[in-house]
């Protein structure tokens, strides 16, 4: 049975730009990749949120 993950803006965006928790959102997206993965359909448009106020 595929196991389904629900990956939010913050693991995404801890995956994307490094800092102390990079590791473990890498761990949990690799993971994810295998399995069946859905996000909330406004993911992208608060990823490019929280990027332009990096």
């Amino acid at each position: 049975m595929n196991e389904v993950y629900c990956l939010d803006t913050s693991v995404f965006i801890k995956y994307l730009c490094p800092d102390e928790q990079e590791d473990l959102a890498t761990e949990l997206v690799s993971n994810a990749i295998f399995q069946r993965l859905v996000a909330p359909s406004f993911l992208w448009a608060e990823i490019a949120s929280v990027l332009r106020k990096k």
